[in-house]
């Protein structure tokens, strides 16, 4: 039985990665009126509690979204994705000045996305799936929810209606089989819709085991938009993960634009909260020719 629990680590750095790259995504999508097709792989519970006796346990948010949250206190200018991000969660935390609730992406997708767009989460734990539907019922818009295997779904429910949209993949990766059999569920999934933009979360540890991910990543076919790699590194966590990686296959036109200032701002805000701190991008596949 699976006994990753994503509470324990709501609202750390790799939370502010995924969720700004998929703030950044939407926001993209957003640009035409026409409906998108949002698939989050491995829901959790789509809502937390920062103060919670799980969250105090590891305080992962101390170096995670507290110090872009504390800079917006501060009135600190903002580029306009983070303080579409802060904005989210001020809605999550009326007029307080202390961050509480903290959404995951199924929630932060909810929030962000428009009636007309069709929203889907998948997740196997017994205990995560009820939590998942009732924290969901509170979401401004309806979100499907399956009680199904994450992989086993991508490629189920792969092409989606409508076609235009994206799926975020984030595996706990605590079977270490899922390094070998991730990479091939995704080329299937690629197959079927290449025109979704897939978003693929990866930890960085002291075991570098991301790195066959990588180097698979690459190999991958039918990304016509080309694959983009983001990382983002705290040198100074001595255990545990240190760093993540957010892989983009198709990444959608105009990304980089919205989502490097943002990435900026948060290396800043981890600096100014006396954390080292750096991110880079590097183009795993380069787009392909018009």
């Amino acid at each position: 039985m699976l006994s990753y629990r994503h509470g324990f680590h709501a609202g750390n750095h790799a939370d502010v990665l995924k969720h700004l790259t998929l703030l950044a995504v939407l926001e993209q999508l957003q640009r035409k009126q026409k409906p998108y097709y949002y698939l989050d792989t491995h829901a959790g519970a789509a809502l937390y509690a920062l103060d919670s006796a799980w969250a105090q346990q590891t305080q992962e948010a101390k170096r995670g979204i507290l110090p872009l949250w504390d800079q917006a206190q501060q009135g600190q200018k903002l580029p306009p994705l983070v303080q579409t991000y802060i904005q989210h969660l001020q809605v999550l935390n009326p007029g307080s000045t202390s961050l509480h609730a903290y959404p995951g992406s199924p929630y932060l997708a909810a929030m962000h996305s428009r009636e007309q767009d069709t929203l889907v989460a998948l997740e196997l734990h017994s205990q995560e799936i009820d939590q998942l539907k009732m924290n969901l019922c509170q979401a401004p818009h309806k979100v499907q929810v399956h009680h199904r295997d994450a992989l086993e779904g991508l490629v189920a429910l792969m092409p989606p209606v409508p076609r235009r949209g994206c799926v975020l993949i984030d595996p706990a990766y605590e079977v270490k089989s899922e390094y070998q059999s991730l990479l091939p569920k995704v080329q299937k999934a690629l197959a079927l819709w290449p025109q979704g933009c897939f978003m693929l979360w990866m930890p960085i540890l002291a075991s570098q085991a991301h790195l066959q991910l990588i180097k698979g990543a690459r190999k991958l076919s039918g990304a016509h938009s080309g694959i983009l790699c983001y990382e983002l590194e705290l040198p100074d966590i001595e255990q545990g993960m240190y760093a993540s990686a957010l892989v983009l296959i198709n990444p959608p036109w105009g990304l980089e634009a919205l989502l490097d200032p943002a990435l900026d701002a948060y290396q800043q805000a981890l600096e100014h909260a006396h954390m080292r701190a750096h991110w880079k991008k590097v183009w795993l596949q380069q787009p392909s020719a018009a």
